[in-house]
């Protein structure tokens, strides 16, 4: 698959490798920390998903790392769901890396694999307390679709 290599920031975009599972856990912990979404004292996160990384997501999807300083500083996966559905999941970021065009490189990176997977309808759950990310979606042509009791749901048509 697609592995980049941002020369100017020396950002190297990869696939999910085990090496990396816990630096994956402890930046999206910090990440619903710092947004308020979750409380320092419920750090660590403990997500099932993300214990079984390579079992949830690398069957019929993917899971990519942004690394600087071999550091991860953003994720980002693609989870087929069902008739040619995806999920967009897990799209964190530090906050000292928000608009660095970090996010776009990989949200770029998720949205072609989902085309040559074939998908053709992408979906997205996010926070309500994630506003930077409602704005960056919907720049991506995401439509809000639903809202709940914390989240906004937004969809993408990919064909």
């Amino acid at each position: 698959m697609i592995l980049r290599l941002i020369m100017k920031d020396k950002i190297v975009i990869k696939k999910y490798s085990d090496k990396y599972k816990q630096q994956i856990k402890n930046l999206i912990g910090k990440t619903l920390v710092d947004i308020s979404v979750i409380n320092k004292k419920d750090l660590p996160i403990d997500d099932s998903d993300l214990d079984k990384i390579k079992e949830t997501y690398l069957k019929d999807g993917n899971f990519w790392i942004a690394l600087k300083n071999n550091q991860v500083i953003r994720t980002v996966a693609v989870k087929s769901i069902v008739n040619n559905i995806a999920k967009l999941n897990r799209m964190f970021v530090l906050t000292h890396y928000h608009g660095t065009r970090v996010g776009q490189r990989l949200l770029d990176c998720a949205l072609d694999f989902a085309r040559e997977k074939g998908f053709k309808n992408n979906f997205k759950y996010s926070y309500k307390q994630m506003y930077r990310a409602h704005k960056f979606y919907e720049k991506n042509g995401f439509k809000r679709i639903e809202t709940g009791v914390n989240k906004y749901k937004y969809e993408k048509i990919l064909g």
